[in-house]
């Protein structure tokens, strides 16, 4: 990925590609301060219990964020890294004007370059570090790998083209491209948490839940294309309200609201992170 990006970049490219790195990086140190201080929390209870003396101190230090929702953060870091990265990237491809099809095999190539980085150093590390902390072994939770996969699988087909186009045109980026990246991971910690409860949530599920027929709605929404005032083409305020009510739902909430609407979702066993994976690299 280095080779290519030497070959291949602009000032704005660089700038958004920084913003990316820093934006992960920060995140990731408040990610590493939580789970270390969770185990530092639950480390000292038993003086703290003589101290407090029932004033509810105990509680506090006691308590500790769920296993299963740090790996869920971690996936949110690792997806919002690879949106921006690539989305730069592709828009970067754009603003050089290369051929359609010499663009396309950049992409990839940058695609497949980028995920295999965020998946070694990124999220095996995070893992790793868990793991090490909380006392775990690879096996004890399911593994969300798949989920961040399936959603740069998504952006490939359905996002990345209209980001070489922006390129093209110069496109001066705003709060539609702030939008695009925080709904688009919204959706995948939303399909993280179902999968940890063993039900594989697809796009189709999560907007007809909300009653369209169509993904129409779903998908000017998820890029951010917002209606504005006189124009009939974009997700509605009524859109952004229903699909964050519906993202928001937990598993047996969300499960009602489909067979209510008499939507079938399958349940299966998530896989388990593998110790081969965590060590890949």
């Amino acid at each position: 990925m280095a080779n290519t990006q030497q070959r291949l970049t602009t000032p704005r490219y660089e700038v958004r590609k920084t913003k990316a790195d820093r934006a992960f990086t920060d995140g990731f140190h408040s990610w590493l301060e939580g789970v270390d201080a969770e185990k530092i929390r639950v480390e000292r209870p038993i003086t703290l219990r003589r101290l407090a003396s029932g004033s509810g101190l105990d509680s506090d230090m006691a308590d500790r964020k769920p296993n299963s929702a740090l790996v869920i953060d971690l996936g949110h870091l690792c997806t919002s890294y690879l949106l921006r990265s690539l989305r730069a990237y592709a828009q970067m491809l754009g603003e050089k004007e290369i051929p359609a099809l010499q663009a396309t095999a950049n992409l990839m190539e940058y695609v497949t370059a980028a995920q295999e980085e965020t998946h070694r150093r990124k999220w095996c590390f995070g893992l790793r570090h868990l793991y090490q902390i909380r006392g775990l072994t690879a096996a004890s939770l399911p593994n969300l790998w798949p989920i961040i996969e399936d959603s740069v699988r998504d952006l490939v087909q359905n996002d990345l083209p209209f980001d070489i186009e922006l390129g093209r045109h110069r496109a001066p980026l705003g709060r539609q491209e702030d939008k695009r990246t925080d709904r688009h991971a919204l959706v995948v910690g939303f399909k993280a948490r179902m999968w940890q409860d063993g039900y594989k949530v697809s796009d189709r599920h999560i907007w007809r839940s909300v009653g369209h027929t169509t993904s129409r709605q779903f998908y000017y929404w998820k890029k951010g294309q917002d209606c504005k005032k006189g124009d009939t083409k974009g997700a509605t305020n009524a859109d952004n309200r229903n699909f964050r009510r519906v993202l928001a739902f937990d598993t047996d909430h969300f499960l009602k609201v489909l067979a209510d609407r008499r939507i079938s979702l399958n349940k299966g066993r998530p896989p388990s992170n593998s110790k081969r994976s965590e060590n890949k690299g």
